[in-house]
């Protein structure tokens, strides 16, 4: 059984009788601190001109994108926790520590203004998940599938909406640093298979961060537009 219908939006409560077979747990959302980046490739589809003369023809090729997506966190809202206070109803009331998190340099993105957060009733409660996860019965046994592709587009998307701002120039440099020191301690081991396929890997990305930092200075945001 998918539970995909069973879910409601943050500020609404499913009524329905079917339950999730799990125990509730706490609310929560996502933060982001400017220093937590990753590298992705978004895989996009181009037409290109093949052949020459008569021969000349139009197809389909699969290209990869590189950019620098933000690492988003789950902070719990757990009362009692990190100075989290009970609201009633079994509800929390985060303020205070958000209020923190902002001064120690967080982004919060509020389940309020961003959709991503899901509720499921559950067996004593609701059950919070994220828009991404997919939830499954699977004789008796609660299965989440996480669809990946549409969590890299939604944090792209978040950079492209404003919520979050691209990537500091200090922390591009400082990723590529320390990639070439990762590629330096691999260098006199280049000549073991497995070495010298992580030391490709490794050139490789240094290759598309520093293109994709070119692109972002004179495109600004719009470099995430495609």
């Amino acid at each position: 059984m998918d539970y995909s219908t069973l879910a409601q939006p943050w500020q609404q409560k499913a009524e329905q009788g079917i339950k999730l077979p799990t125990a509730r747990n706490s609310s929560f959302f996502y933060k982001h601190h400017p220093k937590n980046w990753e590298l992705h490739y978004f895989k996009r589809t181009e037409e290109r001109e093949v052949g020459t003369g008569k021969t000349k023809t139009i197809e389909q090729v699969e290209i990869e994108i590189p950019v620098m997506l933000p690492q988003l966190s789950i902070q719990k809202e757990t009362p009692g926790v990190n100075g989290i206070e009970h609201a009633g109803r079994g509800r929390a009331d985060s303020t205070v520590w958000q209020a923190k998190l902002v001064k120690q340099g967080w982004t919060i993105i509020s389940p309020s203004h961003v959709d991503y957060l899901r509720i499921y009733p559950c067996w004593n409660g609701q059950f919070h998940a994220t828009k991404f996860d997919t939830l499954e019965n699977l004789g008796g046994m609660l299965v989440n599938s996480f669809d990946y592709e549409a969590y890299a587009e939604f944090r792209r998307e978040l950079i492209l909406s404003g919520v979050i701002r691209p990537i500091h120039e200090h922390i591009i440099k400082q990723r590529i640093f320390e990639i070439q020191r990762l590629c330096e301690r691999k260098y006199q081991s280049q000549h073991i298979p497995q070495i010298a396929e992580q030391l490709a890997n490794l050139e490789k990305a240094k290759k598309d961060i520093s293109s994709f930092w070119e692109n972002l200075k004179t495109k600004k945001v719009e470099v995430y537009r495609f």
